[in-house]
């Protein structure tokens, strides 16, 4: 299964740096070398598909030299649309959150899916509101 995930990196982080930010705060929540042991990891490896972020204010605040692989997929937290909704979110803190927190299953019956939604949407706007100095980067992950 791919999912959207939202990394929340503090503003203070220079763009330049971005990527090196992202990386530690995935790297708690990757399976490492397939242990088939390792109970806590979240994702095994990153996608990438078109970006849905697009803003282009932050865009235009890219340095050259990492413009070409971010725009789009990079925003200010404090920009991002109010349609947004990612299915997962790892807070400057390190912490994973997502959609199968609130009981979120592709075998639920459609009204059990709506519910727990409803809660991921609440619950991701509250972690939105807790973190406004924060750039947000999407990716994909498997799992």
């Amino acid at each position: 299964m791919k999912t959207l995930l939202y990394v929340f990196v503090p503003e203070s982080t220079e763009p330049l740096m971005l990527n090196d930010a992202v990386d530690t705060l995935l790297e708690p929540h990757r399976l490492k070398d397939e242990d088939n042991i390792q109970d806590d990891w979240r994702f095994d490896y990153l996608c990438r598909f078109e970006p849905t972020l697009n803003c282009s204010e932050t865009d235009a605040e890219l340095p050259r030299e990492i413009h070409d692989a971010y725009a789009g997929y990079v925003s200010r937290l404090s920009r991002i649309k109010r349609d947004s909704l990612p299915g997962a979110v790892i807070t400057p803190n390190g912490q994973w959150h997502d959609l199968s927190d609130f009981g979120f299953r592709m075998l639920n019956d459609e009204r059990s899916n709506t519910i727990a939604k409803q809660k991921w949407q609440h619950r991701f706007w509250e972690l939105v509101k807790q973190s406004p100095d924060c750039w947000v980067i999407e990716t994909w992950v498997h799992s």
